[in-house]
C-alpha cells in the first residue's frame, strides 16, 4: 500500500486565494529541515512571499508567462535554493540540488497532510530571480513553487479546468526500475 500523502499530492491549478495560517506555514519549513543531507550540510533555503507582502508581486514577476496564468491565486509563492559551494571546503557539493529536493519533498508532504496543494515551477528566468531575490554566489536557485489550497469556484477558463481534472500519469514501473544495470529488464512488476 502506497502512502495516502503520495497518492493525494497533485500540482493544482486552480487555487484559492484564502491565507495560510502563519502556525500552518512554519510547520511546512520545520517538516523541511528535517531531511536527510549529505554529510549534514543542510544545503537547502527557502525564500517565501505571501500575496499581499512587498515581495510577492516581484518574485511573481520572475516566473514565465504560462505559470503567471495560474498561479497568480496562490497565496503564496517558495523559491528553493541551494547551497552548491560549500562554506566550509569552498568546493562544489554535488549532492547539493539532490539533498534540496529531499527537503522540498518533506514540505510538499507536510503541505498536503496540511489540506495544501503544492505546483513547482521550473519555468522562470534565473537571472532575474537571483536579482529579485538576492541570491549570493555559491547558491542556485532551483524551483519555484505555488502554495494554497484548492479552490471550489467554476471562475476560471475552460483550458485550466481541463487541465485540473486532467488524469494525473506516471510512466510504468517496468520503464523506470532496472535490475542490476541501466535498462536491463526486470521480472519484477509492482503494477
Amino acid at each position: 500500500m502506497i502512502n495516502e500523502l503520495i497518492i493525494k499530492r497533485k500540482s493544482i491549478v486552480l487555487f484559492s486565494s484564502d491565507p495560510i495560517p502563519g502556525e500552518t506555514i512554519s510547520r511546512l519549513f520545520d517538516a523541511a529541515r528535517w531531511a536527510p543531507s549529505s554529510r549534514n550540510v543542510q544545503p537547502w533555503r527557502f525564500i517565501y512571499s505571501l500575496k499581499g507582502d512587498s515581495f510577492y508581486d516581484k518574485m511573481f514577476s520572475c516566473l514565465v508567462e504560462g505559470n503567471q496564468l495560474w498561479a497568480k491565486n496562490a497565496p503564496m509563492l517558495v523559491l528553493t535554493v541551494a547551497q552548491v559551494i560549500s562554506d566550509n571546503k569552498d568546493s562544489s557539493n554535488i549532492y547539493a540540488w539532490h539533498d534540496t529536493g529531499m527537503a522540498y519533498s518533506n514540505l510538499v508532504f507536510q503541505a498536503t497532510s496540511e489540506g495544501l496543494f503544492v505546483h513547482p515551477m521550473g519555468g522562470f528566468d534565473r537571472r532575474k530571480t537571483r536579482d529579485v531575490a538576492g541570491i549570493p554566489e555559491g547558491y542556485d536557485p532551483v524551483v519555484f513553487a505555488a502554495i494554497g489550497y484548492k479552490s471550489d469556484s467554476k471562475n476560471f477558463s475552460s483550458e485550466l479546468i481541463k487541465r485540473e481534472n486532467s488524469e494525473r500519469v506516471r510512466n510504468p514501473i517496468h520503464e523506470i526500475l532496472f535490475h542490476g544495470r541501466f535498462g536491463y529488464s526486470t521480472e519484477f512488476s509492482g503494477e
